[in-house]
């Protein structure tokens, strides 16, 4: 049933959102709009810098400040050949999008983690950069060798400690950064937790009682997390 998988999930979510741009203002990526109509604005307008940094962009609500954006990336789509080849999956997607999002609002550095699905595919990295150029945003780094996120923060933090990066934002999706987090807390870093994609929100209705693939998908995805969080408590 949607309304147990989603209850599984939105158990994992411990991280509050980040500061939204004002409604009432123009910051980019605000009340869900594209991001790539943002790139085309000039740096003053469309709340590309922080208030912190940037007095007159009384638009955006400040954000806590960070050296560092990581972007973990989820899966890939390695047939699209309406894109030539291979392309972010869903997840990947999402978590992508509210990197750039965080990106055009403080101008920190991405960094991008996660490898192919499949020897001799594009990483999930490298197609997570190539999002974020068509939609205005350069990553700084690119770590395309990971396989779980143990390991994304483990091949993270030897590109980030060599900048000298010490406090991150972490992108993920909601249910997964209880998992994240403190992967990279444990390698020393200070981390501004930046969840997206969070399972609930809306109210129930009848038909969320019902069994469905989106339930038993929901339900998968948290039982996932759990058992990942129990293994990484172990080793």
């Amino acid at each position: 049933m949607p309304a147990v998988g989603r209850s599984l999930l939105r158990s994992l979510e411990c991280y509050a959102p980040l500061p939204a741009p004002d409604p009432r203002g123009r910051a980019a990526g605000a009340a869900g709009t594209s991001i790539a109509a943002g790139a085309a604005n000039s740096e003053g307008e469309a709340g590309a810098e922080n208030t912190e940094h940037n007095p007159r962009s009384a638009d955006v609500v400040p954000l806590p400040p960070a050296d560092a954006i990581v972007v973990l990336g989820a899966e890939s789509e390695a047939y699209a050949p309406e894109y030539g080849g291979a392309t972010l999956g869903a997840f990947s997607l999402e978590r992508t999008r509210y990197a750039a999002a965080l990106a055009r609002r403080t101008r920190v550095p991405v960094l991008c983690s996660g490898r192919a699905a499949r020897d001799g595919e594009r990483s999930v990295a490298d197609l997570m950069a190539d999002a974020l150029g068509e939609w205005g945003i350069e990553a700084r780094w690119i770590e395309p060798c990971s396989t779980n996120t143990r390991e994304n923060a483990e091949r993270s933090a030897v590109l980030l400690q060599t900048a000298n990066v010490r406090r991150i934002m972490l992108v993920s999706h909601a249910w997964h950064l209880a998992r994240a987090v403190p992967e990279f807390e444990r390698l020393g870093f200070e981390v501004v937790p930046a969840p997206t994609a969070f399972a609930g929100g809306t109210p129930l209705r009848a038909l969320d009682f019902l069994p469905s693939a989106k339930g038993l998908r929901q339900s998968q995805l948290a039982l996932h997390e759990w058992l990942g969080r129990a293994w990484y408590a172990l080793r």
